[in-house]
């Protein structure tokens, strides 16, 4: 509809002005550290040969990725034309496309921060034989990030309809539809612990000098991703399409990181497993409480009046005494790596 797509615009809009702006601040920095740009015409022995053979691959990874994002807006669209044409108030692309951007903020925030940091200690780790230390690194890369991307998730799961009316209820944007948003963020909220796994196990491999096997996983899973997506446009009611299109999305980055952890665990001779699903399953136990004290909170201030009051009051209460709760119930569990990043905080404001 004309409504979909002039939403849809304004997404990418912002998405194009969020990169430029970043580009801007990259500029500025590499200024700021002294670096300047000359061009090199002499391209012997920079190693540009063996750059332009991972970068082939690297590609592929993209291109497959691009047929990715490609095959969600295809199912998005129809299935919002679908649902108009029934009859019903199904969501579009644009809902999609709003869920998503939320969906990647933890990731961006958190994740990225983890990757820009073991990134050249793993590759150091490789370049002097010590794949154990690369398997330290990454083992405790994703359960440090984890112990922030797990009660978020959860967090998002449960403030999603009344976090996504907040902020999107404004304008042209209806209450219901701002919910239906929100209703496509619980979805794609699981998918953010398998989706931070698949990032960080990448960014392993391209430690260890390998793009290839990425972007040769990324077929399969895109494969999945693909099949099952469009399966969604054969057998669900149109208005509930959208909101069940990251169940597919999810599932490429299952399979993915299913598929590297069997090839990583083998050339570093395992993964520090156990601990690990150990650590995400006490943290997943320790959102509990937390989890059942946001809701509760959202029935407690339902009855206050318009759309913004409710869910901020909601979401300030089970915040922070849900942030409180995870921590005492982390405690109890044990949970170690809770505590390791509380006295890295307390480190660094000491330090500050």
């Amino acid at each position: 509809t004309r409504k979909e797509s002039s939403a849809a615009s304004d997404v990418y809009k912002r998405q194009v002005l969020g990169q430029v702006v970043q580009a801007s601040v990259l500029i500025w920095s590499l200024a700021a550290a002294g670096f300047r740009w000359r061009p090199r015409l002499d391209l012997r022995g920079s190693g540009l040969g063996e750059a332009a053979g991972a970068a082939s691959w690297m590609m592929l990874y993209i291109a497959v990725a691009q047929v990715g994002a490609l095959v969600s807006t295809n199912v998005a669209t129809r299935a919002g034309a679908m649902a108009a044409e029934a009859g019903s108030s199904g969501a579009g692309i644009a809902a999609y496309k709003f869920a998503s951007m939320i969906f990647q903020l933890p990731y961006a925030i958190i994740a990225v921060s983890v990757i820009t940091a073991l990134l050249p200690r793993m590759s150091e780790h490789v370049a002097a034989g010590r794949k154990d230390q690369v398997r330290a690194d990454f083992s405790r890369g994703f359960r440090l990030s984890s112990v922030l991307i797990v009660p978020i998730s959860v967090a998002m799961i449960v403030f999603a309809i009344p976090f996504c009316v907040m902020i999107y209820a404004q304008g042209s944007t209806s209450v219901e539809d701002a919910a239906t948003i929100g209703r496509i963020l619980m979805v794609f909220c699981v998918a953010l612990i398998p989706f931070t796994l698949f990032q960080l196990q990448m960014r392993v491999f391209y430690a260890l000098g390998d793009t290839r096997t990425p972007a040769l996983v990324a077929l399969p899973s895109e494969t999945a991703h693909a099949v099952t997506a469009f399966s969604l446009l054969l057998w669900m009611e149109p208005q509930y399409i959208v909101v069940w299109l990251p169940l597919p999305y999810g599932l490429y980055y299952v399979l993915g990181s299913i598929i590297m952890w069997r090839l990583l665990n083998k050339r570093l001779n395992g993964l520090d497993g156990r601990r690990t699903a150990s650590t995400l399953f006490k943290l997943h136990v320790a959102t509990i409480p937390a989890a059942l004290f946001g809701m509760l909170m959202i029935s407690v201030f339902q009855g206050l009046p318009g759309a913004v009051w409710p869910a901020l009051g909601s979401m300030l209460a089970g915040g922070v005494v849900g942030a409180v709760l995870f921590v005492i119930t982390a405690k109890f569990l044990k949970v170690t790596e809770v505590t390791a990043f509380l006295d890295l905080i307390k480190a660094k404001l000491r330090r500050g």
